[in-house]
């Protein structure tokens, strides 16, 4: 079997928008983005347009959702994550905006 290739990115090349929800029983987030990292069982996973489609469980901690003008953090719980074409889902059991952070 051949590995997959891989494809090149220049430097300036600005990612595309995709969208990203965040869904807990309480409350729901939907965004255009650009990035977002977030903590998956095995590591953290950052995605951008044209990820693979996958579906992984995430654990506790922070998201990072990057956009066109804007850099947020969010704490998460518990949850499960669908990447499809276009779209990120992360089902959660809690989610909040981190306020007043830099992210560091």
């Amino acid at each position: 079997m051949k590995p997959l290739k891989r494809r090149k990115r220049s430097g300036g090349e600005k990612s595309m928008p995709f969208e990203i929800g965040l869904y807990s029983p309480q409350k729901k987030l939907v965004k255009k983005v650009n990035m977002v990292v977030l903590p998956g069982v095995e590591g953290n996973l950052g995605i951008l347009t044209g990820h693979v489609p996958l579906i992984t469980a995430v654990k506790p901690g922070k998201i990072k959702v990057v956009g066109e003008n804007f850099e947020e953090y969010y704490n998460i719980g518990f949850g499960l994550m669908e990447v499809l074409p276009g779209r990120t889902v992360v089902i959660t059991d809690n989610f909040s905006e981190e306020k007043g952070q830099n992210g560091a």
